[in-house]
């Protein structure tokens, strides 16, 4: 990956992955199921969504509306996690705390989102430049 963005919503997006899967650990059965797969689900479309805006120049627009989409819906349930105290007990085999693992979570939310603008800033400009084959002339 060449784009420092790029660099930062892979990396991000795999260790807020990691972050949830810790989180999962501390919810009941019952919020794993509901909440938690959905979340875990949700990072794993986003990562999916960035690498393909990431890799094929021509769908890129199509796959980075919907990563940004994909990314409103997991900070909804990220929030319902944290929120609606889903994060019940330390975990089973670091003994973080819950608030440690929320924390952590928001952050790389809160970098992720911040990287998201930056290329989504990119991204509308580049769709707003003509290319460097068009001439304007219509043959």
């Amino acid at each position: 990956m060449s784009n420092f963005e790029g660099q930062t919503i892979y990396l991000d997006a795999a260790e807020l992955r990691r972050l949830v899967s810790k989180a999962l650990l501390m919810m009941t059965k019952q919020y794993r199921v509901e909440v938690g797969a959905r979340a875990m689900q949700a990072t794993g479309d986003i990562i999916a969504d960035f690498v393909m805006a990431y890799e094929f120049k021509l769908d890129r627009y199509w796959h980075f509306k919907r990563l940004c989409a994909r990314f409103e819906v997991l900070k909804i349930d990220l929030r319902m996690i944290v929120n609606d105290g889903l994060l019940q007990s330390p975990h089973p085999v670091t003994h973080e705390r819950p608030e440690t693992i929320a924390l952590q979570m928001f952050e790389r939310v809160a970098k992720i989102d911040e990287a998201i603008g930056r290329w989504k800033t990119k991204i509308v400009v580049r769709q707003a430049r003509p290319s460097p084959q068009d001439d304007g002339s219509s043959d």
